[in-house]
């Protein structure tokens, strides 16, 4: 069985490579143009980036589940508990990005959750820093090995998983390396001030927005690179 585990034929060009560079680009130039419009596109609640986010992981989440259901053609029964967790991190991201409708609906906080939560707001991830920043770090640090380093490893010793193999399913392959590394790069004037003490741009644009919009489309790749292998699988077979 022969699939290309290189660029994935079935994604067009256009999602993978030029969205991930030309949204960046938008939201520079908008800032360039006019910092307070970009800040309001980024920082703004129900912005353009944070609504982004959530419609990137609507697909992701569907398709995650229609990939568990074609689960008996992964190599290992855990590849398809793994391809389930996935889909359940992209719902858990997506509800907790938008505060489970909250922030859509505009309903009042319960008491119970207003009293732990510190943006007195229907989610879990501002009660504590484990549901918060150690699951990002967490994330940014999947992407970066497994979006970054090892593709790029993996391409300079020319090695190539064949499905056979669990490797080939479960690392990302080279439709997520651009997601990846905007990921990491958006990040990088925040990494700047806090560990160097040194200003990138004079104003804060809420960095960690645009990471979590870059988050959601390499979760988005991941998914949709398997789920597209998956189908090859199901033709060929």
């Amino acid at each position: 069985m022969q699939i290309d585990n290189k660029f994935d034929s079935g994604i067009p060009v256009w999602l993978w490579l030029w969205f991930p560079v030309l949204f960046l680009v938008f939201i520079v130039l908008a800032a360039l143009y006019d910092f307070k419009l970009a800040q309001n596109m980024v920082a703004r609640e129900n912005n353009l980036v944070e609504l982004g986010t959530v419609i990137l992981l609507i697909p992701a989440i569907v398709i995650g589940f229609r990939s568990y259901k074609l689960r008996r053609l992964l190599p290992e029964s855990w590849l398809g508990v793994w391809v389930l967790l996935t889909a359940l991190a992209c719902l858990y991201f997506a509800g907790e990005e938008i505060s489970w409708g909250q922030q859509l609906f505009k309903w009042e906080t319960p008491e119970s959750i207003n009293t732990i939560n510190d943006q007195n707001e229907t989610n879990l991830h501002n009660t504590s820093s484990w549901l918060d920043q150690k699951p990002r770090l967490l994330l940014e640090i999947c992407v970066l090995i497994g979006g970054i380093v090892l593709p790029v490893w993996r391409y300079c010793r020319k090695i190539d998983y064949s499905p056979k193999h669990w490797q080939y399913w479960f690392w990302p392959v080279a439709v997520c390396f651009p997601a990846a590394v905007l990921t990491i790069l958006v990040k990088l004037p925040e990494r700047l001030k806090d560990f160097f003490d040194y200003l990138l741009f004079e104003n804060n644009l809420r960095y960690s927005e645009l990471q979590e919009f870059y988050f959601a489309l390499f979760l988005f790749l991941y998914i949709y690179s398997i789920y597209k292998r998956l189908l090859i699988c199901k033709t060929i077979q």
